[in-house]
């Protein structure tokens, strides 16, 4: 994973992250042999992206964590 991801690293870090949606498609062509690469990236932009917003990912998404397992 971590070559993979080396791999494209100028890609990721050059991407403006204004839609982990979109971030997502345009690193996938990159890392479609490497699905556990794409979702760790993938788990990170949306977690950047609520950073970003300063909001917990939850919020954003409009769930209750006390219906989660």
């Amino acid at each position: 994973m971590i070559a993979a991801l080396e791999a494209i690293r100028d890609r990721i870090e050059g991407h403006s992250l204004v839609d982990p949606e979109q971030f997502w498609a345009d690193m996938h062509p990159y890392l479609a042999q490497n699905p556990f690469a794409l979702c760790a990236l993938d788990q990170a932009a949306w977690d950047l992206w609520a950073k970003q917003k300063k909001q917990p990912l939850y919020k954003i998404w409009n769930l209750d964590p006390a219906n989660s397992p």
